[in-house]
């Protein structure tokens, strides 16, 4: 039976991607891997990284590591009328601008998402952070669903969690997500 095996940042961690899949028993060629953004930057092994995504024939959305490496390398410069306007809408004035967007997020669908660095999953009755800071020294996570399986909501997604710790910490310190 296939199953989809979702992964929070992996920064260039290849040695912890490897292990996690190790310990989930990533079934080469009947399973699917798919990574939530933010391969690349801040980790060890950006070329090993890439070449295993493409040797298991992972899919992956685009990070804003790689959107900065993709503006770089295009040139592109700014933000257009119409992006300052949604990145002022989504960054806004809100009385509760500090809460986690998980919680008010109404759904459905079910999201799965990275980029925000916790020490734990962040696990939202509709939304679910995979992202555990394992650059920073924390724990690479995924969440891995069988075949047909339906995702499950909030605390229900916890039994299908599944974390190695990083082999060291690789970026940031004093001030880095995962000591607030």
């Amino acid at each position: 039976m296939a199953r989809t095996v979702i992964v929070g940042d992996v920064h260039g961690c290849t040695g912890e991607l490897e292990e996690l899949l190790e310990r989930v028993r990533f079934a080469e060629g009947s399973d699917r891997l798919v990574l939530v953004g933010d391969l690349l930057v801040r980790g060890p092994d950006t070329h090993g990284i890439l070449a295993l995504v493409r040797r298991l024939g992972a899919r992956s959305v685009r990070g804003n590591h790689e959107e900065k490496l993709l503006g770089w390398r295009h040139r592109r410069k700014g933000l257009g009328p119409d992006h300052e306007r949604v990145a002022s809408a989504l960054s806004g004035d809100e009385a509760d601008a500090g809460a986690l967007w998980g919680t008010r997020y109404a759904g459905p669908p079910h999201v799965v998402f990275g980029h925000f660095a916790r020490a734990e999953p962040q696990l939202h009755a509709w939304a679910t952070g995979l992202d555990t800071g394992c650059v920073y020294g924390g724990m690479l996570t995924a969440l891995v669903l069988d075949e047909d399986e339906p995702m499950p909501r909030g605390e229900g997604v916890r039994p299908l969690l599944k974390s190695v710790r990083a082999l060291r910490q690789y970026y940031g310190g004093k001030g880095d997500p995962l000591s607030r």
